[in-house]
C-alpha cells in the first residue's frame, strides 16, 4: 500500500483483515453495533488459517486479485459547504461539470482520503459520537449533553478503507451501499485497529 501511496498514518509493513457481519448489516449508528465489524493488522504472515465448518455459503467472498494506485481524493460539496445561491448560472455549471469529472468510476473501493458518500458526509462526528456512547440514528442523539464535549475529537478520525457493492465479487452492502471503515489516526499510528468503526450507507 504504501508503494501505491497510502496515508502516512498507515503501517508500512504487515497486513489489514477486514470483517463484517453481513447478516446484522449493523449501520455502526448506535454504540450496540461494537463488535458487527472489526479490523486486525497482522504483521507476522504465516499460513492461512482454516475457516471454521460453520461458516454459511453467503458469509464469504472467493479470493480476488486486486492492485492498488495511487489517486487524488477530492472533498464532497456537503464537505466544502457550498453556498450555491452566491453563484451565477455559469459558475454553477462549471463547479457542477468540475465536480461530476472528478468523481471516481464504480465500484469506488477506496483507502484513505476523503469518502464518496450515500447519504450524509459527517461520518468523523458520527464515529466519535456513537464511540462515546452517543446514539446517532435520529437528531435526537445531536443534542444529548455531552455531544459538545465529544465534538473536538472528530477531527481525529481518518477514512481507513471504503468497500463499494461490487458485482465482479458479489458484495452487496445494503441496497447498493457503501462499506466505510473508520480510524484515530493516533490509533492508525501506533497500529491499534482495534477501535476502527464502521458505518454503512446505501440508498
Amino acid at each position: 500500500m504504501r508503494a501505491a501511496g497510502s496515508p502516512d498514518w498507515l503501517p508500512a509493513e504487515g497486513r489489514l483483515l477486514f470483517f463484517y457481519e453481513l447478516e446484522l448489516s449493523s449501520w455502526g449508528f448506535d454504540p450496540n453495533d461494537a463488535g458487527s465489524a472489526l479490523v486486525r493488522y497482522e504483521t507476522a504472515i504465516g499460513d492461512d488459517v482454516a475457516e471454521p465448518d460453520d461458516l454459511p455459503a453467503h458469509g464469504r467472498f472467493d479470493a480476488y486479485p486486486i492492485t492498488f494506485v495511487a489517486d487524488i481524493s477530492l472533498p464532497s460539496e456537503e464537505r466544502l459547504t457550498i453556498d450555491w445561491k452566491t453563484l451565477s448560472a455559469q459558475e454553477q455549471g462549471k463547479l457542477e461539470a468540475a465536480v461530476e469529472a472528478a468523481t471516481p468510476a464504480e465500484p469506488a473501493h477506496q483507502i484513505g482520503g476523503y469518502p464518496l458518500t450515500v447519504q450524509g458526509d459527517n461520518m468523523e462526528l458520527e464515529c466519535q459520537l456513537v464511540t462515546s456512547g452517543v446514539y446517532v440514528g435520529n437528531s435526537k442523539g445531536y443534542s444529548k449533553p455531552n455531544v459538545e464535549a465529544a465534538k473536538p475529537g472528530s477531527t481525529d478520525w481518518r477514512l481507513l478503507l471504503q468497500l463499494d457493492t461490487d458485482d465482479t465479487v458479489g458484495m452487496m452492502w445494503g441496497d447498493t451501499g457503501r462499506l466505510y471503515f473508520w480510524i484515530r489516526e493516533q490509533d492508525a499510528r501506533a497500529g491499534d485497529f482495534s477501535k476502527t468503526w464502521t458505518i454503512l450507507q446505501c440508498h
